[in-house]
């Protein structure tokens, strides 16, 4: 395991949050989950005093550090979720694993409790998805 490039692309996420999401009040999140190596979900979310503000439409610009940096960890060690909470531009991650996952849960169902559960019980409301960037 390769600490250096695990702390290398960690703040990596966390300057390019920072970057692309700077009007943060109350702090953004990011959520990922990876699953059978690949990203699956993915969201960051912004934190103000009354309300959540989330971002579904970030897989091209965070999915492949996510990705890079799951590929990090030994196969036995690989988490399944992570979250990168940035407040203050000081940065905090926690990595959750396979075992640690009720796996019969929604995926949209974990990922509400995930947000609540560090930027506060407030109403989420989602901005809409871009396609312009997508060609088929």
């Amino acid at each position: 395991m390769n600490e250096a490039k695990i702390s290398s692309l960690i703040d990596r996420l966390g300057s390019d949050i920072i970057a692309n999401f700077p009007e943060a009040s109350e702090g953004t999140l990011l959520v990922a989950r990876v699953y059978d190596k690949d990203v699956m979900s993915l969201g960051v979310y912004v934190g103000y005093k009354d309300k959540i503000t989330g971002d579904l439409d970030v897989y091209e610009t965070f999915s492949d550090t996510v990705l890079e940096l799951w590929r990090c960890f030994p196969v036995a060690k690989q988490w399944e979720e992570m979250t990168l909470m940035v407040i203050d531009r000081k940065f905090s991650v926690t990595f959750t694993y396979p075992e640690d996952i009720d796996h019969d849960e929604f995926t949209t169902e974990r990922r509400w409790r995930v947000v609540i559960s560090h930027l506060g019980d407030k109403p989420i409301r989602y901005r809409p998805m871009h396609d312009d960037h997508r060609q088929l």
